[in-house]
């Protein structure tokens, strides 16, 4: 039943045009869940995390708390990455001048976590859940197995990671993704009323006081949930405040680095907009966790 899954969805990828003719083979770990209708784009799961989920009538992925880790395969391109300085009318749109200068990073196809990695998947591979809002003491929250795993480091995530032939995202590769094609400081428009709804930030009506389930809110135009807000995610890169004077390692994007920081991306539930948009990026020491330190998987794609 695998071998004919993965027969399908080779042909498919080289079939659809967002792909352009790439040849995929199949993918240690990974489990064919077919296309996204709204993305347009071929979604896998890690059996190794969980459980497949999935579709229903409409082609909507069934998630629970027994839900494996969802990669979506996205498209290689071209993008403009970071913002320039400046003083735009939205008081939460503030670009800094470490979000440029504005350069053209050119991306290889890759997977990356539909959602940001729950308490359950954590708890599933490692036998504990980390997390200060837990099931336990954050009840009074409506907390479940299904909210985004905190209080994980860097360290913690790149150890775990690199047992489960898995991968921080370069940063590049995050704001590429988190940004879904878009040019907008957040993928749900110019302004940060457009979050409204459909992110879970400080400021916005969400409706959560602290982070949200994984599939809460409407997925950007690749299909990822949850980009802005919820829980800040770890990328792989050094992080610097001249990073952008650097050249991107052709393929994933990486900028090679030397430092006692990494990557941070994406904002926290409270956190206001300014924090959540696609540009916007901050440093913290690798052992550094708390509660609004979580993580959204990728992967490269196996060449043979």
């Amino acid at each position: 039943d695998l071998k004919l899954r993965w027969k399908s969805a080779i042909a498919a990828v080289e079939s659809n045009p967002r792909y352009s003719g790439l040849q995929l083979k199949p993918q240690f770990g990974l489990s064919p869940l077919g296309l996204d209708r709204h993305s347009g784009l071929e979604e896998f799961a890690d059996w190794r995390t969980g459980d497949p989920p999935a579709r229903d009538v409409k082609g909507e992925l069934r998630i629970g708390e027994n839900s494996a880790v969802v990669f979506v395969l996205v498209p290689g391109g071209t993008f403009l990455m970071g913002e320039e300085h400046g003083n735009p009318a939205d008081q939460y749109d503030r670009p800094l001048a470490y979000e440029g200068p504005v350069n053209s990073v050119t991306l290889a196809p890759f997977f990356i976590s539909k959602y940001e990695m729950s308490q359950a998947q954590w708890l599933r591979v490692t036998g504990a859940n980390p997390s200060k809002y837990n099931p336990q003491n954050g009840a009074a929250y409506g907390i479940t197995l299904l909210n985004p795993v905190e209080q994980v480091s860097w360290n913690d995530c790149d150890h775990l990671f690199s047992h489960l032939h898995l991968a921080l995202p370069t940063e590049a590769q995050w704001e590429y993704a988190a940004r879904g094609g878009t040019t907008t400081p957040w993928w749900t428009g110019p302004t940060s009323t457009s979050l409204d709804g459909k992110a879970n930030v400080d400021g916005t009506r969400d409706g959560y006081e602290k982070h949200s389930p994984i599939n809460t809110f409407p997925p950007n135009p690749f299909g990822l949930y949850n980009v802005h807000g919820n829980v800040w995610e770890w990328c792989r890169d050094v992080y610097s405040t001249t990073s952008y004077r650097y050249p991107v390692r052709p393929g994933d994007g990486l900028r090679l680095l030397t430092g006692d920081q990494r990557v941070f991306r994406g904002g926290g539930y409270d956190d206001n907009a300014n924090f959540s948009r696609s540009s916007y990026r901050y440093g913290y020491k690798p052992n550094f966790d708390f509660d609004v330190a979580g993580v959204r998987p990728s992967r490269e794609i196996e060449p043979d």
